[in-house]
């Protein structure tokens, strides 16, 4: 017979989940917020790994040019 303990601590959690823990809307510095519509092109990164001489998909980004890719930093690699 399966048995879950749940704590008081667990329970306050649960009425936050999928909450932001922080404030994460003035993380832009100076840049404007784009409009709906305004960069609609989107592009995979990939890179290769060595070992396999394979192709892996790692993340997503907006082509906001003929020649930039604007993504997030985590994405960035050495493989790029």
């Amino acid at each position: 017979m399966p048995v879950s303990f749940v704590d008081s601590t667990t329970l306050q959690q649960l009425n936050v989940c999928g909450y932001p823990r922080y404030d994460y809307h003035d993380r832009m510095h100076g840049g404007k917020q784009a409009k709906d519509g305004e960069f609609p092109w989107m592009a995979q990164l990939f890179y290769r790994d060595k070992d396999h001489n394979q192709y892996q998909g790692r993340c997503g980004g907006s082509l906001i040019s003929e020649r930039h890719v604007l993504t997030a930093a985590h994405c960035l690699r050495e493989e790029l």
